[in-house]
């Protein structure tokens, strides 16, 4: 894509990436292709073995029907330099702190702060993915939101105001809200970046975009929602605020109230952030 400028020297810490030959042919689907398998592998090491035999055979399958289009030594140099790639890419990965996000964390007490779930979920969710390396330098420069309302069980305060909104809200859903908050609920499997991802991907299928247009509009959306997960987490333990179904149950006094989405439905996530508002 020579009209474009590689990402090494723009993302943080990024190593030099394996070249091209020059002079020579290669099949960029194929390398995408190894590439993208190589890298699913990688996150995913704990996947069942059906879907491990899933990965290997959409690789191979889409090898062979690429294996039509062009030499065997050109699809066999582009197997190897897609591979290359995201040998280079799981090695920088490997580096930005997400071994880390898990450690030992003891969130703050009070009647402001968040409390673990009474749930067998974890009591904390990655409390430090706010240090991890920002993909683009600076990114969070003037970005993290001031602090909350202050937290108040004074019916006049608009922190009181604004939980109880949600509550009120809760009681009345329509078939809209009911439906956009099943979309963006987060659920094992699905997080609200693979929403965008998504969506993104959606597009690409409308437009009939090309491989470059894909792989362009992936890696930006790709940067831009990792960067702002980032700082979405450093802001949530930053303020630890108490979540809304501890204050309507403790402080309206709806003992029993629960979100629309809880862990009582088959499948279904129970949010454990502490989300600004949420």
């Amino acid at each position: 894509m020579p009209a474009y400028q590689s990402l090494v020297g723009q993302l943080t810490e990024m190593p030099a990436l394996p070249q091209t030959n020059a002079g020579q042919a290669y099949h960029w689907a194929v390398s995408a292709n190894n590439a993208l398998a190589a890298i699913n592998r990688y996150m995913f090491p704990a996947a069942s073995d059906a879907n491990k035999a899933a990965i290997d055979s959409l690789e191979t399958a889409l090898n062979n029907e690429y294996s039509t289009e062009t030499t065997p030594e050109t699809i066999s140099r582009s197997v190897t330099f897609g591979k290359a790639i995201a040998e280079e890419i799981i090695n920088w990965a490997e580096s930005d702190g997400y071994l880390h996000a898990n450690d030992a964390y003891t969130p703050p007490t009070g009647a402001a702060f968040w409390v673990p779930p009474t749930l067998p979920l974890p009591k904390t969710s990655t409390p430090y993915w706010g240090n991890l390396r920002l993909l683009v330098p600076g990114s969070n420069n003037n970005a993290q939101p001031g602090a909350p309302i202050s937290c108040s069980e004074d019916p006049s305060s608009d922190f009181y105001k604004m939980v109880l909104q949600v509550y009120d809200v809760s009681q009345t859903l329509t078939p809209e809200q009911t439906a956009m908050a099943l979309y963006w609920r987060d659920v094992p499997g699905v997080t609200t970046p693979g929403h965008y991802v998504s969506i993104i991907k959606q597009v690409l299928i409308d437009s009939n975009a090309t491989l470059d247009k894909a792989a362009l509009a992936y890696a930006l959306g790709g940067i831009a929602v990792y960067d702002a997960v980032v700082s979405c987490w450093k802001t949530k333990y930053q303020y630890n605020l108490v979540r809304p179904i501890t204050y309507i149950r403790t402080v309206l006094g709806h003992s029993t109230w629960t979100p629309l989405y809880n862990a009582g439905a088959p499948g279904v996530f129970i949010c454990t952030c502490r989300c600004i508002g949420c």
